[in-house]
């Protein structure tokens, strides 16, 4: 009843609002499929770069805890699945989250290592961007 109702009263802007708590409320959910995971995952079908991003992210938050990840990880596929072009958009995010790890890890193994070789490895995966790169290297050489 409660899902039937925040659907008729929630707009894709007040749902996003409240993200964070309706994917919560799917760790006390007895079963995967559920109203509230249908509920769900039909918004962010429907809106995929507004709902569906903020579901996905939700989502992806909790993905390393033992309890909700088997069910949270189901959803992502299906929205994955069902999401349409957006998915590429969430994995070019992903690709970037990556290079960001992996340059911080960078940076804590090599503390004293400079700055430029560094953002040199972390722009080598983006050739498209890679003149923004260099210009930003140019322009902040001093750091």
């Amino acid at each position: 009843y409660a899902v039937q109702e925040f659907d008729f009263l929630a707009n894709d802007k007040v749902l996003c609002m409240y993200m964070l708590q309706l994917t919560q409320a799917l760790k006390a959910e007895p079963f995967h499929d559920s109203a509230l995971a249908r509920f769900l995952l039909r918004r962010a079908i429907a809106n995929p770069a507004r709902v569906g991003h903020s579901l996905y992210w939700s989502l992806q938050a909790d993905l390393h805890i033992p309890g909700s990840a088997h069910r949270f990880g189901l959803l992502v596929n299906i929205f994955f699945r069902h999401g349409g072009g957006y998915r590429r958009a969430l994995w070019h995010q992903c690709f970037i989250l990556q290079k960001l790890q992996q340059v911080q890890n960078a940076i804590k193994v090599n503390f004293s290592f400079p700055f430029s070789i560094l953002f040199q490895f972390f722009c080598s995966g983006f050739p498209k961007i890679y003149v923004t790169c260099s210009h930003f290297l140019k322009f902040h050489h001093s750091i």
